[in-house]
């Protein structure tokens, strides 16, 4: 499993969380699902997202295409700061 974390600026939580709920299906279609949304306590222009998906590389086609479109609905400041992709360690079994 791995996981996409993602900060926005210049946007109220309350808009991306209405965006992230209406677009669920197609996230779910690109193998992705919201995990948790926070609003910076110190900054309450800046929200932060964790996605987990199970394929890296459609998720971040589809972020990469959607995201820099979303952000545009939120306000005519909000950017997407930044998108981390985060893939978990593998595991290697060793049979002795």
């Amino acid at each position: 499993m791995s996981h996409i974390l993602g900060k926005i600026k210049g946007a109220r939580i309350e808009d991306v969380k209405g965006a992230m709920e209406d677009d669920a299906r197609n996230q779910s279609l690109h193998e992705m699902r919201l995990e948790h949304l926070w609003q910076n306590a110190d900054d309450s222009d800046e929200v932060f997202f964790l996605f987990k998906t199970h394929d890296v590389d459609k998720a971040e086609k589809y972020i990469t295409k959607i995201f820099k479109k979303e952000s545009q609905l939120f306000e005519p400041e909000a950017k997407m700061h930044e998108i981390i992709f985060l893939e978990d360690e593998v595991h290697s079994h060793k049979t002795i």
